[in-house]
């Protein structure tokens, strides 16, 4: 992928650790770039993560919703909505994305990544949000 040759994205690992093969891996590699690194790479053409992060947050609550619905009948409405916002929270997304090491993929740049943003609990579970929304748009609602 020229776009992303010089930056530390390995698309390619990302996609093994994943199991999918992305039709537009552009989509992938937007998933994990933020915004602080748009103006320290060169090759960097695309967006941010932050458009994504917004779809995914919606693909998430439509996902885990549908899953609470259907398995959990015995829940009343605020009960569905308890489980969700359980499992659709800061600390859960981020315990995914420390699982799948997306921290070890994203671009950043220098002042992020001085500060730690590999690890912040909020830019990982951004992160996860966003790689879901480009796994919804690449491959459908099932993969994501």
């Amino acid at each position: 992928m020229d776009l992303y040759r010089n930056s530390p994205l390995d698309i390619h690992k990302l996609e093994r650790v994943l199991g999918l093969r992305f039709n537009d891996i552009n989509l992938l590699a937007q998933s994990l770039t933020h915004r602080s690194a748009l103006n320290e790479f060169n090759d960097l053409t695309l967006s941010s993560y932050e458009r994504l992060e917004f779809l995914g947050d919606a693909v998430l609550d439509l996902i885990i919703s549908s899953e609470l619905y259907q398995r959990c009948a015995h829940l009343s409405e605020g009960g569905l909505s308890k489980g969700r916002s359980n499992l659709v929270c800061g600390p859960a997304l981020s315990q995914i994305a420390i699982e799948l090491q997306l921290g070890t993929f994203l671009v950043l740049g220098k002042g992020e990544e001085a500060t730690g943003g590999r690890e912040t609990e909020s830019m990982l579970a951004d992160a996860y949000e966003s790689l879901v929304a480009a796994i919804y748009l690449d491959q459908g609602v099932d993969p994501a």
